[in-house]
């Protein structure tokens, strides 16, 4: 929505207020997207020495916002604005059901909250052994996901073994807020956590940070921790801070931040420098952790892990280099919704490399679907039995169903009024 006499900020640089007051009205001129489009760029844009001197030039806001050759820089039209949006939050359509298979068929491990399952009463433990009119007790995991899956408006009907009884459901596949947070418990004394995104639009009320201290207590009694980060590009950074100041003491420096600080009417900014510091916590530093990651690792994911690596020698990496970008973004609503998505940030590690178009490189390199089990080797120093591999391919399922897909890597804060 434009508001009158400002932008709306969908989302603000971190520790900064700030709206635009160049643009006055609202209209369906194709100008006024263009106005608020270099008017946002020239008060938010970190690297001042490529503004052009004569935007003007330029036919559409997207050909401006190119010409930067900045690659998270961009100017979204409302089709693809909205789009943007549906990204920052956990909405999804499906069933909601967490399953593994065994020779009956796939049993329920979990029924996330609120969605279309739990509303058709299907509860954990229950056993699914036909989907439609096909058995699934032979079918592969990959068949299985694909014949459960399909488009908002669908309709399965499942057959589900209930201790002695056989039941009968009919479900319409429809969206739903899924959690951001996955654990399983791999051995008596390592838990694993899979952290898919860093927003605070999910399915609980506080977002990921509140989803990943919950799922810390629950595994309160594992003395490891696997940290699954691959996938993960991103997020709000408020979200990252309050997820890294769990594993670190208060007040310690997480990572050094350049940035765009612009007041209120966004009439005065200026760059400065700032160092980002965790938040009270701290209660669960004294976990041993062991850091996955790969390619699509990003972002505020790379803050986290840089804090680690800067903080706690007992922290272990493991799997691809990550993706290598150190730089954040404030996003802006125009006329029409449009967006404007400009690059306001740039961090640096306290004491580490720069990881900007580089990327992290892991302290042991893995590559393959084992790195589950090779994770766990490291934290137990010893070989993985058969019972705790079985425990690292279930992991690995759940992995595939439930990474996140981002538009881009994400590094921004949280929505302002």
């Amino acid at each position: 929505m434009f508001k009158k006499g400002k932008f709306k900020v969908v989302v603000v640089v971190l520790f900064l207020g700030g709206c635009l007051e160049i643009l006055t009205t609202s209209s369906n001129d194709d100008s006024e997207q263009f106005l608020f489009a270099v008017a946002a760029l020239d008060a938010w844009f970190l690297y001042r020495d490529k503004l052009p001197r004569k935007p003007e030039i330029y036919s559409d806001p997207v050909l401006l916002y190119q010409s930067l050759n900045e690659p998270y820089t961009s100017f979204l039209y409302p089709d693809t604005a909205k789009y943007f949006l549906s990204m920052m939050s956990t909405s999804s359509a499906g069933l909601g059901i967490r399953t593994d298979s065994t020779k009956r068929g796939y049993v329920i491990l979990d029924v996330i909250e609120n969605s279309p399952a739990e509303t058709a009463g299907l509860l954990k433990h229950d056993t699914i052994i036909k989907v439609d009119d096909s058995d699934v007790a032979t079918m592969s995991r990959i068949d299985f996901i694909n014949i459960v899956r399909g488009q908002k408006g669908d309709e399965k009907r499942l057959k589900i073994k209930r201790a002695e009884s056989v039941l009968d459901f009919n479900i319409t596949i429809a969206t739903f807020m899924t959690p951001s947070v996955f654990t399983d418990s791999l051995s008596e004394s390592t838990a694993y956590i899979l952290l898919t995104t860093f927003l605070s639009a999910t399915n609980r009320e506080g977002g990921s940070a509140q989803e990943f201290r919950q799922a810390l207590e629950k595994k309160d009694w594992a003395s490891n921790i696997i940290l699954d980060l691959r996938q993960n590009g991103g997020g709000e950074i408020e979200q990252a801070i309050s997820i890294v100041s769990e594993l670190l003491g208060p007040q310690t420096e997480i990572i050094t931040s350049k940035y765009r600080n612009c007041n209120n009417n966004a009439r005065y900014c200026i760059t400065e420098n700032y160092t980002l510091r965790t938040e009270e916590g701290g209660d669960f530093s004294n976990k041993r952790l062991c850091v996955l990651m790969d390619e699509n690792t990003a972002s505020a994911s790379e803050i986290l892990i840089s804090a680690l690596i800067d903080n706690r020698e007992d922290v272990t990496t493991m799997g691809g280099k990550s993706y290598g970008k150190g730089r954040g973004q404030v996003v802006l609503e125009g006329p029409q919704s449009c967006i404007a998505i400009i690059t306001s940030m740039q961090f640096m590690p306290v004491k580490g490399l720069d990881y900007d178009r580089y990327g992290i490189v892991p302290d042991i390199e893995v590559s393959g679907m084992d790195i589950v089990e090779r994770a766990l080797e490291h934290l137990e120093g010893e070989v993985v039995t058969k019972r705790k591999a079985l425990n690292a391919s279930r992991v690995r399922y759940l992995f595939e169903e439930f990474s996140v897909e981002h538009m881009m890597p994400l590094a921004i804060t949280k929505e302002v009024e």
